[in-house]
C-alpha cells in the first residue's frame, strides 16, 4: 500500500492539478503532473465507473499503486501526480502497467535514471 505521505487527498488539490497541470497520456493512461512545494510526490489513481465494476476499480487502483511504490526511488519528488485509467485498462497485466506508467513518467521528465 502506497504510505498516507505520497497520497493525494484533498478534492481541492485535484482540482487544482487539474487545471494547472502538465498533461501526458498514451490512451490508457492519462497522467496529470504539476509540481508542489513538498519533499515528495503525491499521487491519486482516478478510475471513472467506466471501467469496471467497483472490484474492477479497486483491482486497478491497487496494481497502479504497487507499481508506484516500487518505482518510487526512481520518480521525481515535488510533484502531484494525477494518473487517471481509461475503460480499455481492465485486461492488462500488472507488468504492463509497470512499463507502461515507467514511460508516461519519463515522457513527464518525473523520471531519474
Amino acid at each position: 500500500m502506497l504510505p498516507s505521505a505520497y497520497r493525494l487527498h484533498r478534492e481541492q488539490d485535484i482540482n487544482r492539478l487539474y487545471k494547472r497541470a502538465l498533461v501526458k497520456g498514451d490512451g490508457e493512461l492519462v497522467m496529470y503532473s504539476a509540481p508542489n512545494r513538498l519533499r515528495q510526490s503525491r499521487f491519486v489513481i482516478v478510475t471513472p465507473k467506466k471501467v469496471g465494476k467497483a472490484h474492477d476499480r479497486n483491482r486497478l487502483k491497487r496494481m497502479l499503486k504497487a507499481s508506484i511504490l516500487l518505482q518510487l526511488r526512481q520518480i521525481v519528488n515535488g510533484y502531484d501526480i494525477v494518473v487517471h485509467v481509461k475503460p480499455q485498462r481492465l485486461d492488462k497485466h500488472r507488468q504492463e502497467m509497470d512499463v507502461q506508467l515507467r514511460q508516461l513518467l519519463q515522457r513527464s521528465n518525473l523520471w531519474t535514471s
